[in-house]
């Protein structure tokens, strides 16, 4: 029932628009989004590629954050099935806007709905090699319309558009191919050992504790042993890096010192850090003999509880560490092919600058 009212939804949007509410409460208007199909290669709207500038578009309607460098939302009511995005470009000291991105929710908008917006022009299709889903983008190019197309079964769905001038669009021809069948996931480091090499090892003291070098050698060399599960291992080669941060006081009374551990390193599936505290005291009656003992055995033990709550997280993560899923690399090709238009339109404003 609520995948059928999202559809009706998007189906609406698709031909009638979305009227967003008038007025806001922080006292600018959302922004309220035209039909598709009255998006011309330039003009969606009032907004207009390669003339509209953020600076104008927040004096007048509402903005979040956005879902690409340099981007920015174009804020709608809650429950809208889809969300726009801004991609600007700087131009001497304006950010121009270079392309627009329209996202569904769900599994987006149903690939029949799409092609009826464009009737009379046959779309493009082009495919990226190095894919493991079954997705294709179709464009239209005269109109500055690419649409990124899901196929499960026998279903097609829309999951993303994205608007820009004819010719900016024109450069994922570049990027595409005519055909290139999906490609079987494998992971090529399912049989490698989750650990990290590290050669770096920094310990930084507090002169105000007075601990000797020795102190120091002492943490060194049980760093050198850490083993956290399986998941650290010291080379002095190694590229990771373990580092010890010791903060503290030392008065008549007593004192407190404090350590903060960070381990971080490149894992198989990418880099992994984490890291940890720990913290103890002590304290002296007055008239008793301040015995430095007592500094060191407080160290020793804030060290302790540091390490084990940072070589713990450590092998926590990289027992999670995994390779990226189908879908989080089909999102990063879709961001790749999504600044090849954005970089596109930046040359091509470039031109009339040079030629004038």
């Amino acid at each position: 029932m609520v995948r059928t009212f999202c559809r009706t939804l998007l189906a609406l949007f698709l031909f009638c628009g979305f009227a967003a509410p008038s007025a806001h409460a922080k006292g600018r208007p959302m922004w309220p989004i035209p039909p598709l199909s009255g998006f011309d290669g330039t003009r969606w709207g009032n907004l207009q590629i390669g003339r509209t500038t953020l600076g104008v578009l927040r004096q007048h309607y509402e903005t979040g954050k956005g879902a690409y460098e340099r981007s920015t939302e174009l804020t709608q009511p809650k429950d809208t099935p889809l969300r726009v995005d801004l991609l600007w470009n700087k131009r001497d000291k304006d950010e121009v806007l270079a392309a627009i991105t329209v996202r569904f929710a769900a599994e987006g908008a149903r690939w029949s709905d799409v092609e009826k917006l464009f009737q009379g022009a046959a779309p493009q299709n082009g495919y990226v090699q190095g894919r493991f889903e079954d997705w294709r983008v179709a464009r239209w190019p005269a109109r500055g319309v690419a649409a990124f197309v899901m196929r499960a079964g026998e279903a097609e769905n829309v999951p993303l558009l994205v608007l820009a001038a004819p010719d900016a669009l024109g450069a994922l021809q570049n990027r595409l191919l005519p055909n290139a069948p999906a490609e079987e996931y494998v992971d090529e480091f399912a049989n490698e050992p989750k650990r990290v090499e590290f050669g770096t090892i920094e310990i930084e003291l507090d002169d105000d504790l007075e601990l000797s070098r020795r102190e120091e050698s002492r943490t060194r060399d049980a760093i050198k042993r850490a083993y956290a599960g399986g998941t650290l291992s010291y080379d002095r080669e190694g590229e990771g890096s373990y580092r010890v941060s010791v903060s503290g006081s030392k008065k008549a009374t007593g004192g407190s010192v404090s350590v903060s551990v960070s381990i971080k390193g490149e894992g198989p599936y990418g880099t992994v850090s984490a890291s940890g505290s720990g913290s103890d005291s002590w304290k002296w009656n007055q008239g008793e003999e301040r015995d430095q003992d007592d500094v060191v055995d407080a160290y020793r033990d804030a060290v302790r509880e540091a390490r084990d709550a940072a070589e713990r997280k450590f092998e926590r993560a990289m027992r999670e560490s995994g390779p990226p899923s189908p879908a989080q690399i089909r999102e990063e090709q879709w961001t790749q092919l999504i600044e090849t238009v954005r970089g596109a339109a930046s040359q091509n404003a470039l031109t009339p600058q040079l030629l004038r």
